[in-house]
């Protein structure tokens, strides 16, 4: 009888932000909505240094900081998972955080509170990691070398014309200099506006999220945007010979056909409840896969996982030859993250008369607060390596105020977890689940 299992997948990887991002606090007009992409793609430095600030040591980024984040990206992704326990997921709690740390910098009062135990941090901790995260992919940037990797990552804010006076020219600096945000003003009554928001869009992902919003409510304030765009290939290219089909079980017992890339390796880490391995991928990035042991679903085995746990494991290596398979595959992901944040914990933002976001804008007779909160993920794995893509976007809205020696094969032919994690920090970049291949 073949025995069931589930599995969880690291992919390891870094995000630099765009060179375009605007520094000034005036809003640009809004782009041409049939311009080239405005964010140029940079590539990894192939061994990265410690996080550390550019020219002010308090935004170096601390270890409690990073531990903060982890602690943040995976409850966003457990809460996800139970709003949606039968889908396939891919979630990128790093685009989510950068959007609404970009958020949070313009909020006071309760709702910083609430901002601050949803991410473990101050405001300004927020806006330091944030800023510091955005510097240190800025100097990979300029160091990197020639190897098959691009990544972008850029934030916009996106202002209703209408409410341009209202904005706060502190936020508009500290969105435009900290967060490297580019600025436009733009007239939310007109179509091109939304076109304009998805080609942004698009352009930062090369196409893998072609559009982040459906429609966009006119009297709308402002939208807040996070992007994201990661390439790597593997280390180690699979040869054709290295690729065969089999079936797939799905979460249901189903069977579906999938392509593996088969490889043999040296080293796995072991736990009382899983086994892992690792595949490196260029620019210092490496693909883990963690199968749980017999019995254990990858729902359950998401549910307990922590960024200890997850440490804990990946510290027992473990020297033996061990036969590995990875599926193909390719998903689209978008969840409602008006279902998520407030379970998490920040509930007063999205209500109309208790939010406040006095440090971001005020309008007269009208209270602001987080109308909509989307993320829309692209993921695909195949020979070549690994291409993921996720953009956050937030829309401002008004209200009136009322085993060693022994051979293992750790084949993933069954529902998993996976992830893209920063190698040395660990930082958590996407995660989700896959349950049916043919879905």
């Amino acid at each position: 009888m073949k025995r069931t299992v589930a599995l969880l997948l690291l992919i390891c990887m870094i995000a630099i932000p765009s060179l375009s991002a605007c520094q000034t606090t005036s809003p640009q007009p809004a782009p041409e909505t049939d311009s080239e992409p405005s964010g140029e793609l940079y590539r990894l430095l192939s061994s990265p240094e410690a996080f550390q600030a550019l020219d002010d040591p308090d935004l170096a980024v601390s270890e409690e900081l990073v531990q903060a984040y982890q602690h943040f990206a995976y409850e966003f992704v457990k809460t996800v998972q139970q709003a949606d326990p039968d889908s396939n997921i891919c979630l990128s709690p790093f685009s989510a955080f950068m959007a609404f740390a970009l958020c949070y910098a313009g909020s006071q009062s309760v709702t910083a509170e609430e901002f601050q135990t949803v991410f473990g941090m101050t405001k300004a901790q927020g806006t330091a990691f944030a800023q510091s995260l955005l510097s240190y992919f800025q100097i990979l940037a300029d160091r990197q070398g020639d190897k098959q990797t691009k990544v972008n990552l850029a934030n916009s804010v996106w202002i209703n014309k209408d409410y341009e006076p209202y904005v706060k020219e502190d936020y508009l600096k500290t969105a435009g200099e900290k967060y490297k945000a580019s600025i436009f003003s733009l007239n939310f009554q007109k179509d091109d506006a939304l076109t304009a928001i998805n080609n942004w869009c698009s352009d930062q992902t090369d196409g893998l999220v072609k559009e982040i919003l459906d429609e966009l409510n006119p009297d709308a304030v402002m939208v807040l945007i996070n992007a994201l765009l990661v390439e790597a290939a593997w280390r180690e290219q699979y040869e054709d010979y290295q690729v065969t089909n089999d079936k797939f079980t799905c979460a249901d017992g189903h069977e579906v056909d999938a392509a593996y890339l088969c490889k043999t390796i040296g080293t796995c880490y072991i736990s009382e409840d899983a086994k892992a391995f690792k595949m490196p991928l260029e620019a210092g990035f490496s693909f883990v896969a963690i199968l749980p042991e017999e019995g254990i679903t990858a729902k359950e085995y998401l549910s307990t996982l922590t960024s200890e746990k997850a440490g804990r494991l990946l510290s027992e290596e473990t020297y033996c030859a061990v036969k590995t398979r990875i599926p193909q595959f390719q998903l689209d992901y978008a969840i409602d993250l008006n279902e998520v944040m407030p379970v998490m914990g920040l509930r007063t933002g999205y209500h109309p008369t208790q939010a406040d976001f006095s440090a971001m804008i005020e309008i007269p007779d009208h209270n602001v607060y987080i109308y909509e909160s989307i993320q829309k993920t692209h993921f695909e794995l195949d020979q070549n390596g690994i291409k993921a893509a996720a953009v956050t976007a937030i829309v401002m809205d008004k209200a009136s105020e009322g085993m060693m020696g022994k051979e293992i094969e750790l084949f993933l032919d069954r529902p998993f977890v996976y992830m893209l994690i920063h190698e040395s920090s660990g930082i958590v970049l996407f995660e989700g689940i896959m349950n049916d291949l043919s879905a």
